[in-house]
């Protein structure tokens, strides 16, 4: 791990999550099986109905 300083901070964060995909970026992810299985995990360990049709 690394840090420095940027003016472009916040572009350089998207393109890094957008290359390296990570598993727990959900709102990046929506479209894959796995991030659905992590909504669904996240909304049991709430509590909440374990339905995948809340999450569509």
């Amino acid at each position: 791990m690394a840090i420095r300083e940027s003016g472009h901070a916040l572009v350089e964060e998207k393109s890094l999550i957008a290359m390296q995909e990570p598993l727990l970026n959900i709102s990046g992810r929506r479209h894959k099986t796995s991030a659905e299985t992590m909504l669904l995990l996240r909304r049991r360990m709430r509590g909440l109905p374990f339905d995948r049709k809340v999450l569509h």
